[in-house]
């Protein structure tokens, strides 16, 4: 593979004996800018930013990249977040994106030591999470108020989450002309792979009865708020976080996110092991 002629700001720095290194905002910019480049997600952008953004809080702004040692992170990350009574789970997210970044600036020789790689992510153990019971299921699919455009809306998402397992994402972004005869084309994927998700008549019928209340609007979203704007993540995310809410105040019931997650994972699970079996074949 053939490098660029260009010398970066760090090799600039060793010709010519300067001290001159990459901020953190300038090394934030460039990595974000390569990120936007390999074409990742806006949402992959949002999660790198928001974490780098928090670890500058933890480390301060005195530190140049060049300046940061395994210890820092290990002291400043890691120890603080631990004292801050944060899930093992919520520091390892953090120390990967802080991983990417250093990776990113040390491959393209802006520091001249990569100080994650001594760091490695925390060891969690691995609890088994009981899935919905049949009389959860049905209480949770009594919660959207079937005589409200929303809850309509809200009852079809619940179906179709656990009729296919697909993301979050990937569920609001599906576009009517998706839906096919037996199945749902799947385009937003995290793994940018387009697949078919198949449905049964049940809820091809439930899809029916929502596009006949939906309406017509000037997009091709599956799912929209009552503004006629197709829906958020945001906002179905706080749709879960409200029927959670509701169900907990009934009755004693488990986390829906840590219930939901573990079905939907799951499925997902499942999906994979086709889709292996899959690639195998084409190998063949």
């Amino acid at each position: 593979m053939r490098r660029s002629n260009q010398l970066s700001k760090f090799e600039l720095n060793k010709v010519h004996n300067s001290q001159e290194l990459l901020t953190f905002e300038e090394a934030l910019e460039l990595f974000l800018k390569d990120c936007s480049i390999r074409n990742l997600r806006d949402h992959t952008l949002k999660y790198y930013s928001n974490e780098l953004q928090s670890f500058l809080k933890l480390v301060g702004k005195q530190l140049r990249p060049n300046d940061v040692t395994p210890v820092h992170i290990k002291e400043q990350v890691i120890l603080q977040m631990k004292e801050q009574g944060l899930k093992t789970v919520s520091i390892n997210t953090r120390l990967r994106a802080i991983r990417s970044f250093f990776n990113f600036l040390y491959q393209n020789k802006h520091i001249s030591n990569n100080p994650m790689e001594s760091v490695k992510l925390l060891k969690d153990r691995k609890h088994i999470v009981d899935t919905f019971t049949r009389d959860e299921l049905k209480l949770l699919l009594k919660q959207p108020d079937l005589h409200t455009f929303t809850g309509v809306r809200d009852y079809t998402m619940l179906l179709l989450l656990l009729e296919t397992g697909v993301r979050a994402n990937e569920l609001v972004n599906i576009h009517i002309s998706d839906i096919q005869e037996k199945s749902i084309r799947i385009r937003h994927s995290k793994t940018y792979m387009e697949r078919l998700v198949p449905i049964q008549r049940k809820m091809k019928d439930h899809l029916k009865k929502w596009l006949s209340i939906r309406g017509q609007c000037d997009h091709d979203y599956l799912f929209i708020s009552i503004e006629v704007q197709p829906i958020a993540k945001r906002r179905f995310n706080n749709v879960f976080h409200s029927t959670e809410t509701r169900l907990e105040s009934m009755q004693s019931v488990t986390s829906l996110g840590t219930h939901l997650q573990e079905c939907l994972l799951r499925m997902e699970q499942m999906f994979l092991s086709f889709r292996e079996l899959w690639v195998m074949q084409q190998w063949k």
